[in-house]
């Protein structure tokens, strides 16, 4: 698995049509948030910023994570990930949030 880090601060990058290439970073490690898993890096980002348009209170100033998962024979897809947090309590309290806003979540570790 190869995880794309996409600074909020990036977004003009991409909305630039440079491609989610001009946004790459280290990859973020600990308790990161799952929101989606999209088919496409460009589908991860229009559903990333679309989510976070929506629930600007909670997500305005999270740090996007896309992780390419390669499911072999299902294909590839590319996990809307939030974080890292300081630990798996935080992670789950932002995750817990979420779901009360009617949102899908999962808590993973890095």
């Amino acid at each position: 698995m190869r995880s794309v880090l996409l600074v909020a601060g990036l977004l003009g990058v991409l909305a630039a049509g440079q491609g989610i290439s001009a946004g790459l970073a280290a990859a973020a490690s600990g308790y990161l948030v799952q929101l989606a898993s999209m088919g496409s890096p460009e589908l991860a980002q229009q559903h990333w910023e679309l989510l976070r348009a929506r629930n600007a209170e909670l997500l305005g100033d999270m740090t996007l994570t896309v992780e390419e998962a390669d499911l072999g024979t299902r294909g590839t897809y590319y996990r809307i990930q939030i974080g890292p947090f300081p630990n798996e309590a935080t992670a789950e309290d932002m995750c817990w949030q979420l779901k009360t806003q009617k949102l899908d979540c999962l808590v993973v570790r890095r």
